[in-house]
């Protein structure tokens, strides 16, 4: 072997030799491999949502743009049918394009809010044969405000500054939820 064989060969064992150790401060011992301590636990392990709360969720999530799209529907925006599709069927469907159909040939726009509009009375049939989400909730109109093009005054379409709606939103078979339909209950205030 020649010189520079074996001082190749020296270094590669040196290179070798020194892969993987601490540069700690230590007697030149490897470091051990440790993984970061865990975090303490808070309670039993995780576990996956059972189907009805997974549709609760996914309903209640559909619930709230629908509920969105329908303020701005009604302050002025134009009806954007894909959008609506994607979160109306149905009488729900007809209702949000009635709304918008009246307002724009009115000139109506409505503006403040309608409250925290939280559901309550939430129940899951997935079992029916469309699977449905009824919910109820308080609609409070006392301060919402509708305008003419002029900025007169107008109507709002209820009179009962506090009512309660129901809600129904069913699953298509490929499983998307979608706001179907919306009962005002003026009778029962809340």
């Amino acid at each position: 072997m020649g010189r520079s064989t074996i001082g190749t060969a020296v270094i590669a064992v040196v290179l070798l030799a020194t892969v993987g150790c601490s540069d700690d401060g230590s007697d030149g011992k490897k470091a051990a491999r440790t993984t970061p301590p865990s975090a303490p636990s808070s309670g039993p392990p995780a576990t996956t949502a059972s189907p009805d709360e997974a549709a609760r969720t996914a309903a209640l999530n559909v619930y709230e743009q629908f509920i969105a799209y329908q303020s701005e529907i009604e302050g002025g925006a134009p009806l954007d049918e894909s959008r609506l599709a994607d979160v109306a069927t149905g009488r729900a469907s007809a209702l949000i394009r009635r709304i918008a159909s009246d307002n724009a040939r009115d000139g109506i726009t409505v503006q403040g809010t309608t409250g925290p509009r939280t559901p309550r009375d939430v129940v899951v049939s997935l079992t029916a044969t469309v699977p449905t989400v009824t919910l109820a909730a308080c609609i409070d109109i006392s301060q919402q405000h509708a305008t003419y093009r002029n900025g007169s005054p107008a109507p709002l379409a209820s009179q009962a500054p506090r009512y309660i709606r129901a809600f129904t939103l069913t699953r298509d078979p490929a499983g998307k939820w979608r706001m179907a339909d919306m009962n005002a209950q003026r009778d029962r205030s809340c």
